[in-house]
């Protein structure tokens, strides 16, 4: 059920699944006797485990409909590869208390941008190679440390620089992938000494959970992506924005 749920609003969103993933497996690793310290660090290494998945199953569905800006996707990804692996260490280093709360609250600050951020330009700015591999670099870390494939940073990015929400979507759907691939690694050589309770880890992953969710998610990605090319961009703004919130306060207060 998780694996449905979060496979749908990826394809929605452009999102790898990870905000609904990451508070959800806390709880559940939680709930099965992982220690509270522990349990975010697996929620996370899972959840971009998942990612890898279900990113190139939702970039499916949306490179059909031909709103993929493969420049844009190019000048991205070097830099996200880079910032994912940094992440991932950085990540390592932090207490599991402060994993949740950053993750929290950054969901609730690009919630509040995408509803009250600045209105959309009439020409879009142009994402150069430098400009690409830095901005790359900052939405890799900071989506490999949280757990999720980026899209709740990439699409209020290429909105501000005044493409459309269907091909802000679209671009993170397929720019998930690589920070999945890269966080996913850095995880488990981080996890590969951690006092790991639960049986069936590799590092910070729990093969278990991975099998049961990626399935699942992979299957009803395009169906979300399906969805989201029939929604008009206003109202896709405003379920993307809800949907943040709602998620950033449930970890904020898990």
């Amino acid at each position: 059920m998780l694996g449905c749920f979060a496979g749908f609003t990826g394809g929605l969103f452009g999102l790898g699944g990870g905000l609904i993933l990451v508070p959800a497996l806390t709880f559940i690793f939680t709930y099965l006797g992982e220690s509270k310290d522990i349990a975010p660090h697996l929620a996370i290494g899972t959840s971009l485990a998942v990612i890898t998945i279900s990113s190139l199953s939702s970039a499916y569905g949306h490179v059909r409909y031909g709103h993929v800006l493969w420049r844009v996707v190019l000048a991205l990804t070097p830099g996200l590869v880079v910032g994912a692996l940094i992440g991932a260490v950085v990540a390592d280093q932090l207490p599991g208390s402060a994993l949740k709360i950053l993750f929290g609250l950054f969901a609730v600050a690009m919630a509040i941008y995408m509803w009250f951020g600045h209105p959309q330009p009439m020409v879009c700015r142009t994402l150069s190679r430098k400009a690409g591999l830095m901005t790359g670099a900052v939405i890799g870390g900071l989506s490999s440390m949280i757990g999720i494939g980026g899209g709740s940073i990439v699409i209020p990015f290429l909105v501000w620089c005044g493409y459309q929400i269907q091909q802000a979507v679209a671009v993170s759907a397929m720019t998930g992938f690589p920070i999945a691939v890269s966080g996913t690694l850095g995880f488990i050589l981080m996890g590969s000494d951690a006092m790991i309770t639960l049986n069936d880890t590799w590092g910070y992953v729990h093969w278990p959970a991975f099998i049961a969710i990626a399935t699942s998610a992979a299957a009803m990605a395009p169906l979300g992506a399906y969805t989201a090319h029939r929604c008009s961009g206003d109202k896709l703004k405003i379920f993307f924005s809800l949907f943040l919130i709602l998620l950033g306060i449930f970890m904020i207060v898990q």
